[in-house]
């Protein structure tokens, strides 16, 4: 009998996901709104240390067993489901005129670097398969304090996210303990402890790393106690974020699109909190939307080959 899913990892990709279209909003709403207030760039740097640190973390969950199928197998997986949306939308973003032919501007502009990133951590982890994870959380856990400043193509900021994809590897061999853990009063200080350290990151210039990937870690394990709160309490809101979670993908792609494209027509807002709202909700709307409409057959080869073998 195969084994059930487990829901909290979808439940913190979903509201990791939630996140990053709540936090993207600033620039699309800018546009219509004339500025970016400043309780919009406070929130955007007290989610900073939870949304793509979390989902860098659920990415990393799921490797040690899908390295069990084989090294081989696994990469050529992430070759379909990663390393192609990555080609394709790269392509369809420099068709829509962003100037993404250096690998350098790439880094710095294109909010695809995650998933370049991430294919990077998983070959990486193929290619340490049979050493200890925390060895490689360890080492990345140094590199960022190690390797600071600008550096060649920008790629430091590889080693800035690495140590969250290798805790999620780590937290991989107590899956069968974690919700046991949230029903814990210990589970109750690990969230206080990461909304505080959100908090303070809504400080800018007071902290510099390791604590940036302390506070990242502290969020991240807030964030897992919560997911196992909400599998276990509400069922409905449960739903809901595994379908956002289940979606990531293509969300996080087709959001910038929609976004990109509502603010170039949208006609101006004096009210920011309005501006917000409206062009906040219709994004996650018509992201939502697109997203279903993509897991559709022949849509989804926009997102993944994986259909076209017999992996």
């Amino acid at each position: 009998m195969a084994q059930q899913r487990e829901s909290w990892p979808d439940v913190l990709r979903g509201m990791g996901i939630l996140f990053v279209v709540l936090v993207h909003i600033r620039f699309f709403a800018s546009a219509p709104l004339g500025y970016v207030p400043n309780w919009a760039l406070t929130f955007a740097a007290a989610a900073a240390p939870f949304y793509l640190p979390a989902l860098f973390f659920v990415s990393g969950y799921f490797v040690p067993t899908s390295l069990r199928r084989g090294r081989l197998r696994f990469v050529w997986i992430k070759v379909l489901t990663l390393a192609w949306p990555l080609l394709l939308w790269n392509v369809i973003n420099t068709w829509r005129g962003m100037d993404l032919t250096s690998i350098s501007d790439f880094l710095r502009v294109s909010y695809l670097w995650f998933l370049l990133y991430l294919f990077i951590y998983s070959a990486l982890a193929a290619l340490l398969k049979g050493v200890p994870a925390w060895i490689p959380f360890a080492i990345s856990m140094v590199l960022p304090v190690l390797v600071s400043g600008p550096s060649v193509m920008d790629l430091d900021r590889v080693f800035d996210f690495a140590p969250y994809f290798f805790a999620g590897m780590v937290a991989s061999r107590w899956r069968d303990s974690i919700m046991r853990w949230s029903k814990t009063p210990l589970a109750v200080v690990a969230v206080i402890a990461g909304l505080a350290g959100c908090v303070w990151s809504a400080f800018p210039g007071s902290i510099v790393a390791p604590m940036i990937q302390i506070i990242s870690l502290a969020a991240i394990a807030a964030g897992v106690v919560l997911s196992a709160w909400v599998t276990l309490a509400t069922p409905t809101l449960c739903k809901v974020f595994r379908w956002l979670g289940m979606h990531s993908l293509e969300i996080y792609v087709l959001h910038w699109q929609i976004g990109l494209l509502i603010a170039s027509w949208w006609p101006p807002f004096s009210d920011a909190r309005l501006a917000f709202f409206v062009v906040g909700s219709t994004v996650m709307a018509l992201a939502c939307v697109a997203s279903w409409l993509f897991k559709k057959p022949g849509l989804r080869l926009a997102f993944s080959l994986r259909s076209l073998t017999r992996i």
